[in-house]
């Protein structure tokens, strides 16, 4: 591994020349910096080149508003850096162990519980069964309810039945029972 450090020829000028430093120099100004308060220190950012296999690093000599921005950009990436350590990353096409050569992909749920459709479409289809044995009219009657027409239920009672409205409320009743009562058990 290399390293360059560029240091300004003047620090004073106006315009900022760059230059090599040499090893004593880049000593004698980290021994300096060291007793030094963070605005009068001489700040550098650093620069890292891959050349072929190896790893060049650059030292570069920078004004102090210019360090600041990029020490706050290092402090960044190196957060996300500590933070992407805590975390693996897998990709969805990894094949699952035990799923005969199925994707992650495959096997992730879509959010639908598939187990309760199908109990739920089995207890309708029970709840139907007995409904059409407790009266045939029954599952029309739970039609109406599954539409959102509850509410002009009595009246289709007492126009099947024949019968007086107080007689199909009172049906209408024994309908809801009988339905909550199957669905409890």
């Amino acid at each position: 591994m290399k390293t360059t450090v560029l240091v300004y020829e003047d620090i004073n000028a106006a315009e900022k020349k760059l230059r090599v430093a040499t090893k004593e120099e880049w000593d004698d100004i980290l021994k300096a910096n060291k007793e030094l308060s963070e605005e009068h220190r001489r700040h550098f950012i650093r620069d890292c080149i891959q050349e072929s296999d190896e790893l060049d690093s650059m030292f570069i000599e920078v004004e102090y508003e210019e360090y600041k921005k990029w020490h706050s950009k290092q402090v960044y990436r190196e957060r996300v850096r500590k933070i992407g350590l805590k975390f693996t990353e897998i990709s969805l096409d990894d094949k699952v162990s035990g799923t005969n050569g199925r994707t992650l992909c495959e096997t992730i749920s879509d959010g639908v519980d598939y187990e309760k459709q199908v109990i739920d479409s089995l207890m309708m289809e029970e709840l139907r069964k007995e409904l059409s044995q407790w009266k045939p009219w029954g599952n029309e009657l739970l039609d109406l309810y599954l539409d959102g027409n509850d509410d002009c239920t009595t009246e289709y009672i007492r126009k099947i039945l024949g019968c007086s409205e107080q007689y199909a409320r009172r049906m209408k009743r024994k309908f809801t029972e009988y339905a909550k009562k199957y669905l409890k058990n």
